[in-house]
């Protein structure tokens, strides 16, 4: 599969549902993701969603995360770039300079130890506005890809 940016690569759906059977299993994760005060999702290794906690879940007025499983970030805010290359979300040369993707892939290089981290607000509308990413404690705003959110 072609890519213009980051590995276009997936998993089966099967697979990320048995990844999500394994953590649901997983004492006091979905206590803990869901205690979070902010968005927040588990990615496996090709930056898809194989669990995510309830202020997530609401911020998209969804009932249950398997809606959410398999998906990569942009797909999951409606990026207007997500669908531009067959690969998805980080595969189309504009993702470049998306900080979502870089701060994923940052956060997966070798001997990389730190959490990829996601700040946005919204306005009056409730649509995003002013995204910033983080990765080993250093902002990642100047790689911010301006994308809209559908």
């Amino acid at each position: 599969m072609k890519t213009e940016y980051a590995p276009p690569e997936r998993v089966t759906i099967e697979r990320i549902k048995e990844d999500f059977q394994f953590l649901k299993k997983v004492e006091y994760i979905e206590k803990i993701i869901n205690s979070l005060p902010y968005l927040d999702a588990i990615l496996n290794k090709s930056r898809q969603v194989v669990f995510a906690n309830k202020k997530l879940l609401e911020m998209f007025d969804l009932e249950a995360v398997e809606n959410l499983l398999g998906q990569r970030p942009g797909e999951v805010l409606h990026c207007i770039n997500a669908n531009r290359e067959i690969g998805g979300c980080g595969t189309s040369i504009n993702c470049s300079v998306c900080g979502a993707v870089n701060c994923i892939l940052e956060s997966q290089r070798p001997n990389a130890n730190f959490p990829a981290l996601f700040f946005y607000q919204r306005d009056q509308q409730r649509r995003i506005r002013n995204i910033q990413y983080e990765a080993a404690g250093r902002k990642l705003s100047e790689r911010t890809c301006r994308f809209s959110i559908r």
